[in-house]
């Protein structure tokens, strides 16, 4: 949340963690808005399972204080979302609305490398799966 709102690049936060949407100083406040929310949240680390993190950005339409009517709007709006994946190995994925991709952290340069644009196989695979826990 601070390197978000010391960015430049934000002027609302919105997060299940928080009780209130988070309004960027004016001084620092630029023109997105962004949502996030963590996946199988820091609860569950003991539990040695993958954590992550979900996302969307919106570009702000109102002028003056951001509201949460700046976010919430259709997903056709979202100028991008996608998920970040923290365990094993750290991927991110995102779309900015024309295609999937996927980076994966290499930390032996601590960089992402991009894998590529994620797509669905030509042909269905015949594999049923189901998890009843």
């Amino acid at each position: 949340i601070n390197a978000l709102s010391q960015s430049g690049m934000c002027a609302l936060l919105v997060s299940e963690e928080e009780e209130e949407p988070i309004v960027v100083p004016e001084d620092r406040r630029g023109k997105y808005c962004l949502a996030f929310d963590p996946l199988d949240g820091s609860s569950n680390i003991d539990c040695n399972v993958s954590t992550g993190t979900i996302f969307s950005v919106y570009e702000r339409k109102s002028t003056g204080e951001p509201t949460v009517d700046d976010i919430l709007r259709p997903g056709t709006e979202m100028v991008a979302a996608g998920y970040c994946m923290y365990g094993s190995a750290t991927d991110f994925v995102v779309t900015f609305g024309n295609g999937v991709h996927r980076f994966t952290l290499d930390d032996s340069v601590g960089e992402f490398v991009h894998f590529g644009e994620l797509k669905f196989p030509e042909k269905n695979k015949t594999i049923y799966s189901c998890n009843e826990g």
